[in-house]
């Protein structure tokens, strides 16, 4: 609906609409409808990819070594979130004392 009167559309049609101000503000409904990206580009993350660049030319082991580290410490995150959820699913699923269910307190240790 545009204004007060209904618009035909096709569903396979999309807008894409740039913009320099990263402080816009869209309704509720408005914002449900959307998918905002940001692809500003920041001070430090540029100086981070430079260096990534530089290092990977003078010791491209260390740039590996690096990635690596990177993606471990990403399934470390994964598996951190994995195991909050499983507990707080047993938190809320324990009956009775709390103190008694060994189950529960071997999964808090």
């Amino acid at each position: 609906m545009i204004g007060d009167k209904y618009v035909n559309y096709n569903e396979n049609f999309r807008m894409y609409l740039c913009t320099r101000n990263s402080g816009i503000e869209v309704s509720a409904s408005t914002g449900a409808l959307l998918s905002t990206i940001n692809y500003s580009v920041t001070k430090s993350g540029l100086e981070g990819k430079l260096l990534s660049i530089i290092i990977n030319n003078e010791q491209p082991e260390l740039e590996k070594k690096k990635q690596e580290l990177l993606e471990n410490e990403e399934k470390l995150k994964i598996q951190l979130e994995s195991l909050e959820k499983t507990l707080l699913e047993e938190l809320a699923s324990s009956t009775g004392n709390i103190l008694e269910n060994s189950v529960l307190i071997e999964s808090l240790n």
